[in-house]
């Protein structure tokens, strides 16, 4: 138990007793003399040893062990290849993380804060028309919000193009902000975390369609929606024709980003328009 691998030491070459040899193959047999001389006969306490590993180490040895010689052997046959692509994801991921709390930091500085901050509590109602010379009201002949879904619909602008009344994205955006699930960082724990979240929200929505109301979770490292991020790998700096295709995130997850994006689109060109007062001339 006091041998212990520092992650410094794996993959790298180090010399002793005239041999030139990798750190983590030079501990293994370190430690395989130790086991003798005890001896651990049983490997009792092989367990314990392999869960003192560095992570980078035991991503390749695999699962329990039983005995101290099929333990060393799999220590062993990491080879320099394997440990040099595991440093390169893992620094890949560092980088992520640095990038997703930039983003974060600059998103809590932005000028358009409070613009969100009052989407967030805006509604938007449907205004009514005087009849002519009656000076009653009459129900609006059309409905006000033509850009619901993302584009321009014909369709929304008839009263009788069917019952079904869309939501404001105004009330959307706020939905999906209130809603918003923890986005985890890619550590052990916040991977342990994100998993978890994926099986809840599968458990609870069984029609598998994420909404403003079941934003679906995020994969950790990438940046939040409506970022005008690519929705294919969850990063920004290019769009989805362009992307390589090597940091794929769920399919569900490209669905909530591609929705989310329409709202916070269609809530920016509704925030955007100026408000018009129509105002009926009495008759001379």
């Amino acid at each position: 138990m006091a041998e212990v691998l520092k992650e410094s030491e794996v993959g790298v070459r180090v010399q002793g007793d005239g041999v030139d040899e990798l750190g983590h193959v030079r501990w293994a047999n370190r430690v395989k003399a130790l086991a003798k001389a005890i001896p651990d006969t049983n490997g009792l306490l092989v367990g314990a040893v392999r869960a003192n590993l560095p992570a980078i180490l035991k991503e390749h040895i695999g699962g329990t062990f039983t005995d101290w010689d099929s333990f060393i052997d799999a220590v062993c046959k990491v080879s320099l290849a394997d440990i040099v692509d595991s440093k390169e994801k893992s620094q890949a991921n560092e980088r992520r993380l640095r990038r997703l709390e930039t983003l974060v930091a600059s998103a809590q500085q932005s000028p358009t804060a409070p613009l969100r901050h009052a989407l967030s509590r805006t509604t938007i109602s449907t205004p009514t028309f005087k009849g002519p010379g009656t000076g009653s009201p009459t129900a609006a002949p059309f409905n006000v919000n033509p850009f619901q879904g993302g584009a321009m619909h014909r369709s929304n602008l008839f009263a009788n193009a069917g019952s079904y009344a869309p939501r404001p994205d105004t009330d959307r955006l706020a939905d999906a902000l209130r809603n918003v699930l923890p986005h985890h960082p890619t550590t052990p724990d916040g991977l342990s975390l994100y998993t978890a979240q994926v099986r809840a929200w599968v458990a609870s929505n069984p029609n598998g369609k994420p909404n403003e109301h079941h934003p679906y979770p995020l994969t950790p490292g990438t940046v939040k929606v409506g970022s005008g991020e690519c929705w294919k790998c969850g990063l920004v700096g290019h769009r989805g024709d362009q992307d390589p295709g090597t940091n794929l995130v769920p399919e569900l997850e490209v669905t909530w980003r591609r929705i989310a994006q329409g709202i916070h689109n269609c809530a920016r060109q509704v925030a955007s328009i100026a408000p018009v007062n129509i105002v009926d001339t009495a008759d001379p």
